[in-house]
């Protein structure tokens, strides 16, 4: 259940990955990359490149978002740890990709993780630092 001002991450990594579903570098890479979130930022997450989030309209607004590419989960996890935003994890079930797969094993991973190193250094992207932010959301109140 979503708490108020709270995210719901979808964990593709458990016993419902059906075979084939994920190349085994991309498995392995996205362990490495979930495995370096925690220990970055400190705030459980099962799962740190998954696509499947569920925001409260709070949260997202609490959120300083710039990325535009595959880290832009990396950039909502840390966005969570940096803000305080609970976060709860719960399985999905993950079945094999219908045509090519999107993600560039190496250059996306090493984005995703050069996102999640940022964000622990620089909290705040820079238009935000220069009263520019909310690149993609903005609130009437």
């Amino acid at each position: 259940q979503l708490r108020e001002g709270g995210v719901i991450v979808g964990n593709r990594l458990n016993k419902h990955l059906q075979e084939n579903a994920m190349s085994p570098t991309n498995w392995i890479g996205n362990h490495l990359l979930t495995w370096s979130a925690v220990l970055l930022h400190g705030v459980e997450i099962h799962d740190v490149c998954s696509g499947y989030w569920l925001f409260d309209r709070g949260a997202l607004l609490r959120m300083n978002l710039n990325s535009m590419d595959f880290e832009i989960e990396a950039e909502m996890y840390a966005q969570c740890a940096i803000s305080e935003i609970s976060l709860t994890n719960i399985p999905v079930s993950y079945g094999a990709r219908v045509g090519e797969a999107k993600l560039g094993s190496l250059r996306d991973g090493s984005s995703i993780l050069r996102k999640l190193l940022v964000r622990k250094l620089f909290p705040l992207p820079v238009e935000e630092e220069l009263g520019k932010g909310k690149l993609a959301f903005e609130s009437n109140d």
